[in-house]
Protein backbone atom coordinates (compact mmCIF):
# COMPACT_ATOMS: atom_id res chain seq x y z
CA UNK A 1 0.00 0.00 0.00
CA UNK A 2 1.38 3.42 -0.98
CA UNK A 3 1.50 5.88 1.88
CA UNK A 4 2.42 9.52 2.05
CA UNK A 5 6.23 9.59 2.27
CA UNK A 6 7.72 10.60 5.59
CA UNK A 7 9.85 13.69 5.69
CA UNK A 8 13.54 13.57 6.51
CA UNK A 9 12.98 14.82 10.06
CA UNK A 10 10.03 12.49 10.62
CA UNK A 11 12.16 9.51 9.68
CA UNK A 12 14.89 10.58 12.09
CA UNK A 13 12.42 11.17 14.91
CA UNK A 14 10.12 8.14 14.56
CA UNK A 15 13.00 5.63 14.76
CA UNK A 16 11.03 2.94 12.97
CA UNK A 17 12.19 3.00 9.34
CA UNK A 18 14.19 -0.06 8.22
CA UNK A 19 16.54 0.09 5.26
CA UNK A 20 16.15 -3.47 4.06
CA UNK A 21 19.45 -5.13 4.82
CA UNK A 22 21.55 -2.10 5.62
CA UNK A 23 20.49 -1.92 9.27
CA UNK A 24 18.76 0.58 11.48
CA UNK A 25 19.21 4.23 10.87
CA UNK A 26 20.81 6.22 13.67
CA UNK A 27 18.23 8.79 14.68
CA UNK A 28 17.75 11.49 17.26
CA UNK A 29 15.66 14.62 17.60
CA UNK A 30 17.11 17.39 15.51
CA UNK A 31 16.52 21.06 16.10
CA UNK A 32 14.64 22.53 13.18
CA UNK A 33 16.86 25.27 11.85
CA UNK A 34 16.63 27.45 8.77
CA UNK A 35 18.47 25.93 5.84
CA UNK A 36 20.20 28.65 3.86
CA UNK A 37 22.28 26.46 1.53
CA UNK A 38 21.34 26.60 -2.12
CA UNK A 39 22.89 25.14 -5.24
CA UNK A 40 24.73 28.10 -6.79
CA UNK A 41 24.15 29.28 -10.34
CA UNK A 42 27.85 29.81 -11.00
CA UNK A 43 30.29 26.94 -10.47
CA UNK A 44 33.97 27.72 -10.03
CA UNK A 45 35.98 24.50 -9.67
CA UNK A 46 35.99 20.97 -11.07
CA UNK A 47 35.14 19.60 -7.63
CA UNK A 48 32.19 21.96 -7.27
CA UNK A 49 30.90 20.90 -10.67
CA UNK A 50 31.20 17.22 -9.73
CA UNK A 51 29.35 17.77 -6.47
CA UNK A 52 26.63 19.74 -8.23
CA UNK A 53 26.10 17.02 -10.84
CA UNK A 54 26.04 14.08 -8.44
CA UNK A 55 23.61 15.74 -6.02
CA UNK A 56 21.28 16.62 -8.88
CA UNK A 57 21.45 13.02 -10.08
CA UNK A 58 20.57 11.73 -6.60
CA UNK A 59 17.68 14.19 -6.34
CA UNK A 60 16.29 13.14 -9.72
CA UNK A 61 16.54 9.48 -8.81
CA UNK A 62 14.95 9.88 -5.36
CA UNK A 63 12.06 11.93 -6.74
CA UNK A 64 11.41 9.35 -9.47
CA UNK A 65 10.57 6.63 -6.93
CA UNK A 66 7.09 5.70 -5.78
CA UNK A 67 6.39 6.63 -2.11
CA UNK A 68 7.32 3.23 -0.65
CA UNK A 69 10.60 2.97 -2.56
CA UNK A 70 11.38 6.60 -1.81
CA UNK A 71 11.12 5.99 1.93
CA UNK A 72 13.57 3.09 1.72
CA UNK A 73 16.01 5.05 -0.44
CA UNK A 74 15.82 8.12 1.79
CA UNK A 75 16.37 6.04 4.93
CA UNK A 76 19.36 4.38 3.27
CA UNK A 77 20.80 7.79 2.42
CA UNK A 78 20.40 8.99 6.02
CA UNK A 79 22.08 5.89 7.42
CA UNK A 80 25.00 5.91 5.01
CA UNK A 81 25.62 9.64 5.49
CA UNK A 82 25.52 9.24 9.25
CA UNK A 83 28.15 6.49 9.12
CA UNK A 84 30.27 8.40 6.59
CA UNK A 85 30.39 11.68 8.50
CA UNK A 86 30.80 9.87 11.84
CA UNK A 87 34.02 8.41 10.42
CA UNK A 88 35.43 11.77 9.28
CA UNK A 89 39.23 11.85 9.49
CA UNK A 90 41.23 14.65 11.11
CA UNK A 91 43.22 14.91 7.89
CA UNK A 92 40.03 15.90 6.01
CA UNK A 93 39.22 18.84 8.28
CA UNK A 94 40.54 22.40 8.39
CA UNK A 95 38.89 23.27 11.69
CA UNK A 96 39.81 20.80 14.41
CA UNK A 97 37.02 22.06 16.67
CA UNK A 98 34.47 20.87 14.07
CA UNK A 99 35.71 17.27 14.06
CA UNK A 100 34.02 15.99 17.23
CA UNK A 101 30.75 17.66 16.28
CA UNK A 102 30.72 16.02 12.85
CA UNK A 103 31.69 12.60 14.21
CA UNK A 104 29.12 12.62 16.99
CA UNK A 105 26.28 14.13 14.94
CA UNK A 106 26.77 12.84 11.42
CA UNK A 107 23.06 12.84 10.61
CA UNK A 108 22.63 16.38 11.95
CA UNK A 109 25.58 17.54 9.86
CA UNK A 110 23.88 16.07 6.79
CA UNK A 111 20.63 17.85 7.64
CA UNK A 112 22.35 21.18 8.27
CA UNK A 113 24.64 21.30 5.24
CA UNK A 114 23.02 19.13 2.58
CA UNK A 115 19.26 18.80 3.08
CA UNK A 116 16.38 21.01 2.05
CA UNK A 117 12.89 19.82 2.96
CA UNK A 118 10.32 20.37 0.21
CA UNK A 119 6.66 21.16 0.75
CA UNK A 120 5.78 17.68 -0.57
CA UNK A 121 7.90 16.19 2.28
CA UNK A 122 10.52 14.86 -0.12
CA UNK A 123 14.18 15.53 0.55
CA UNK A 124 16.29 17.57 -1.85
CA UNK A 125 20.07 17.55 -1.50
CA UNK A 126 21.65 20.99 -1.73
CA UNK A 127 24.98 22.49 -0.72
CA UNK A 128 26.88 25.67 -0.01
CA UNK A 129 30.37 25.13 -1.36
CA UNK A 130 31.86 28.13 0.41
CA UNK A 131 30.72 26.81 3.79
CA UNK A 132 32.07 23.34 3.04
CA UNK A 133 35.45 24.85 2.15
CA UNK A 134 35.53 26.55 5.54
CA UNK A 135 35.38 23.12 7.21
CA UNK A 136 36.95 20.61 4.81
CA UNK A 137 40.26 20.66 2.95
CA UNK A 138 40.67 19.46 -0.64
CA UNK A 139 40.94 15.78 0.31
CA UNK A 140 37.87 16.09 2.49
CA UNK A 141 35.85 17.58 -0.37
CA UNK A 142 36.98 14.76 -2.68
CA UNK A 143 35.92 12.17 -0.11
CA UNK A 144 32.48 13.77 0.17
CA UNK A 145 32.09 13.68 -3.61
CA UNK A 146 33.17 10.03 -3.71
CA UNK A 147 30.67 9.17 -0.98
CA UNK A 148 27.76 10.73 -2.87
CA UNK A 149 28.91 9.07 -6.13
CA UNK A 150 28.92 5.64 -4.44
CA UNK A 151 25.55 6.38 -2.83
CA UNK A 152 24.06 7.30 -6.20
CA UNK A 153 25.29 4.04 -7.77
CA UNK A 154 23.80 2.05 -4.91
CA UNK A 155 20.46 3.85 -5.11
CA UNK A 156 20.32 3.26 -8.87
CA UNK A 157 20.75 -0.47 -8.29
CA UNK A 158 17.96 -0.32 -5.68
CA UNK A 159 19.85 -2.71 -3.38
CA UNK A 160 18.26 -1.04 -0.37
CA UNK A 161 15.03 -2.89 -1.23
CA UNK A 162 16.60 -6.29 -0.62
CA UNK A 163 15.39 -8.27 2.38
CA UNK A 164 17.64 -7.95 5.40
CA UNK A 165 17.77 -11.65 6.16
CA UNK A 166 17.75 -14.44 3.58
CA UNK A 167 15.92 -17.70 4.28
CA UNK A 168 19.14 -19.72 4.59
CA UNK A 169 20.88 -17.23 6.88
CA UNK A 170 21.50 -18.46 10.42
CA UNK A 171 20.11 -16.37 13.26
CA UNK A 172 22.73 -14.87 15.55
CA UNK A 173 22.58 -15.33 19.30
CA UNK A 174 22.62 -12.36 21.66
CA UNK A 175 26.11 -13.38 22.76
CA UNK A 176 27.31 -13.33 19.16
CA UNK A 177 25.70 -9.93 18.64
CA UNK A 178 27.51 -8.55 21.67
CA UNK A 179 30.82 -9.85 20.33
CA UNK A 180 30.21 -8.37 16.86
CA UNK A 181 29.28 -4.98 18.33
CA UNK A 182 32.03 -5.00 20.94
CA UNK A 183 29.54 -4.72 23.81
CA UNK A 184 30.31 -5.85 27.36
CA UNK A 185 28.26 -9.02 27.87
CA UNK A 186 28.13 -8.37 31.61
CA UNK A 187 26.14 -5.16 31.11
CA UNK A 188 22.64 -4.55 29.82
CA UNK A 189 22.89 -2.18 26.85
CA UNK A 190 20.79 0.94 26.46
CA UNK A 191 20.11 3.00 23.35
CA UNK A 192 23.13 5.24 23.93
CA UNK A 193 25.67 2.46 24.54
CA UNK A 194 24.34 0.46 21.59
CA UNK A 195 24.53 3.42 19.20
CA UNK A 196 28.01 4.31 20.43
CA UNK A 197 29.28 0.74 19.95
CA UNK A 198 27.69 0.52 16.51
CA UNK A 199 29.17 3.81 15.30
CA UNK A 200 32.64 2.83 16.48
CA UNK A 201 32.52 -0.51 14.67
CA UNK A 202 30.83 0.94 11.59
CA UNK A 203 33.47 3.63 11.19
CA UNK A 204 36.20 0.97 11.19
CA UNK A 205 34.62 -1.72 9.02
CA UNK A 206 32.61 0.24 6.46
CA UNK A 207 33.23 -1.22 2.95
CA UNK A 208 34.05 2.21 1.53
CA UNK A 209 36.99 2.42 3.93
CA UNK A 210 38.27 -1.05 3.05
CA UNK A 211 38.14 -0.94 -0.74
CA UNK A 212 40.85 -3.57 -1.21
CA UNK A 213 38.67 -6.13 0.59
CA UNK A 214 35.28 -4.59 -0.14
CA UNK A 215 33.33 -7.88 -0.46
CA UNK A 216 34.69 -9.13 2.85
CA UNK A 217 33.76 -5.92 4.65
CA UNK A 218 30.34 -5.77 3.02
CA UNK A 219 29.58 -9.07 4.75
CA UNK A 220 31.06 -7.81 8.04
CA UNK A 221 29.02 -4.60 7.80
CA UNK A 222 25.87 -6.60 7.05
CA UNK A 223 26.41 -8.71 10.19
CA UNK A 224 27.08 -5.56 12.21
CA UNK A 225 23.75 -4.06 11.15
CA UNK A 226 21.93 -7.31 11.83
CA UNK A 227 23.51 -7.57 15.28
CA UNK A 228 22.34 -4.07 16.14
CA UNK A 229 18.82 -4.86 14.98
CA UNK A 230 18.66 -8.06 17.06
CA UNK A 231 19.93 -6.33 20.21
CA UNK A 232 17.46 -3.46 19.77
CA UNK A 233 14.54 -5.87 19.42
CA UNK A 234 15.73 -8.15 22.25
CA UNK A 235 16.02 -5.30 24.76
CA UNK A 236 13.16 -3.27 23.26
CA UNK A 237 15.41 -0.25 22.71
CA UNK A 238 14.40 2.86 20.76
Amino acid sequence: MNQKPLSFLEQLQQKTVQTGGKGSVRRKVINKSNHNSVIPNKLNTAEEIKLDIILKNINNKLHSFDPDTYQLANAYLIEEASVFFSGTSRSDIKKKNELDKIRKQGDEFLQQYFVKQNSDTKTTLVYNYAKLLEIFNHDGILNIIEFFEDTYKFICKAKFTEESDSQDEEEMTIKECFEILGLDNTDTPNSISLSKAFRKKAAACHPDKNVEEKEKYEEIFKKLNKAKKIVKEYYNLQ
